[in-house]
């Protein structure tokens, strides 16, 4: 309703390592648009009553407050700190410092995609890409590796189908772009470049573990492509949640155009670093939420 003020979420600091003075200016901007209210910071053993204003608390005593959010502010020890606070059984909602550097951020809109993984089917390592910057665990299978168009798109027609299968070694190729070999998988009638992977034994058991991770209700499908014939195909395709990248004009639903900076840049590259934040072409958040929103004109 309009002109009701969002109350901001009572938000707690968890460490003190080497992000805090990177990550610190980012919280209090936080607080400054008045998303969240930092009632203090805790940490190992801080000699001190207050940091930056914000006064210390000891982890015996987070039990017991009333706290909505977590935000911890070390990146290489994020997992194993959100698995200390689960066993302490604080129900708050915890995020790692790292997503406070992404353009647009807003904590409600980042916890609504944590608290429900959407399962991001790609055509490339773009999911990879996206799953990393949000900081968050695979959950699909099409990533580090590239699939060709037409099979993708067969995919796309039956993924059910698809992933009830077993993986079947092919072979190898090369990718000039890496300089190395790596396998080859089939997958019914779908070939799956795994370019990131060394052996077929490894990819595949990645594959089974994060097949078993797909969140069938929140499914967004992503390609890019430079055949209009395919970029038409994937338009007609019934996800409600859909983009497609393409370097050409295209009034297709759920199609996109990207333009290259330079006539050097390989389209992969730029569709890529949309998500690593190389290239400022849509709002992350929004990109993971399946809404393409654009923010350069």
């Amino acid at each position: 309703m309009w002109g009701v003020k969002v109350k901001p979420l009572v938000t707690l600091l968890w460490g003190m390592g080497g992000d805090f003075s990177g990550y610190i200016n980012l919280v209090q901007a936080l607080e400054f648009r008045n998303e969240i209210t930092v009632t203090g910071i805790t940490a190992g053993d801080i000699p001190y009553r207050k940091v930056y204003g914000y006064r210390t608390i000891p982890k015996t005593a987070i039990s017991s407050m009333e706290i909505d959010l977590i935000i911890v502010m070390t990146d290489k020890a994020y997992l194993e700190i959100e698995n200390e606070i689960a066993r302490l059984g604080i129900e708050a909602g915890v995020i790692p410092c790292k997503v406070l550097s992404i353009p647009g951020f807003r904590v409600k809109e980042y916890l609504d995609i944590k608290n429900s993984i959407p399962t991001y089917f790609s055509v490339n390592c773009w999911a990879g890409l996206l799953y990393h910057r949000l900081r968050l665990p695979f959950c699909s299978p099409t990533v580090n590796m590239f699939i060709e168009g037409r099979d993708y798109i067969r995919f796309l027609k039956s993924p059910k189908a698809y992933m009830e299968a077993d993986l079947e070694f092919k072979g190898t190729g090369y990718d000039e772009y890496l300089g190395r070999e790596y396998p080859i998988a089939l997958c019914k009638d779908m070939e799956l470049h795994l370019n990131h992977y060394v052996d077929f034994t490894g990819a595949k058991s990645k594959w089974e573990e994060r097949r078993a991770r797909i969140n069938w209700k929140r499914i967004i499908v992503m390609m890019y492509t430079e055949d209009r014939g395919i970029a038409k195909e994937f338009s007609m395709l019934p996800y409600p949640k859909k983009m497609c990248f393409v370097p050409f004009d295209a009034d297709l639903d759920g199609v996109y155009k990207i333009g290259l900076p330079r006539r050097d840049n390989m389209f992969f590259e730029i569709v890529n670093g949309i998500v690593s934040g190389r290239y400022q072409y849509y709002n992350i958040l929004g990109l993971a939420k399946g809404v393409v929103e654009k923010v350069v004109e």
